[in-house]
């Protein structure tokens, strides 16, 4: 998986990403991911709920614009 975040194209960085914020623990996420490489992607990540779109949405903007 980290192998494909450094040299996947975006499609296959979005569809890894949007599988470790499906899956992964908390802990986790943050140890593989950045808010930037969600922010990114975030377009692109097709999830089984379509609420978690609007969930991590609305996180990494929180966190983009208030810290």
């Amino acid at each position: 998986m980290r192998d494909l975040m450094h040299s996947g194209n975006p499609t296959e960085k979005a569809w890894g990403i949007g599988r470790i914020l499906e899956h992964a623990t908390w802990n986790d996420i943050w140890r593989d991911l950045t808010v930037a490489d969600i922010r990114d992607s975030l377009p692109y990540i097709r999830f089984r709920r379509p609420q978690d779109l609007d969930l991590w949405a609305y996180a990494v903007d929180r966190w983009t614009h208030h810290g």
